[in-house]
């Protein structure tokens, strides 16, 4: 017989990535090249643990894509910071979309 009613929160509880005995397990796809070291382990780590959709998987790309370009940014503003000088010799302040003072 079938619960009548709503389900308890317990009941409601799970979690869509983990790993359950599935018996199409396809072998982990290894990182892109252009990750970073540190990307490129986090990509294996993930993709041991977890079993991933296609879909999860171009999103897994892009998230580490965009980690390794964000921590590119933090170093290039730490080197040479918000502004740049011209040929001239004038400082000006950076214009880039992403750049905000203060961040």
């Amino acid at each position: 017989m079938r619960q009548r009613g709503r389900k308890t929160p317990l009941k409601t509880l799970t979690n869509p990535l983990a790993v359950v005995g599935s018996s199409r397990r396809q072998p982990a796809s290894p990182p892109p090249d252009y990750l970073s070291a540190a990307r490129q382990a986090w990509w294996k780590q993930v993709m041991a643990h977890y079993e991933l959709e296609p879909h999860h998987v171009h999103l897994l790309e892009a998230a580490a894509s965009a980690w390794d370009r964000m921590t590119e940014a933090r170093k290039v503003l730490a080197e040479h910071g918000l502004s740049y000088t011209d040929g001239r010799g004038k400082p000006h302040r950076l214009r880039s979309p992403g750049a905000r003072a203060g961040s």
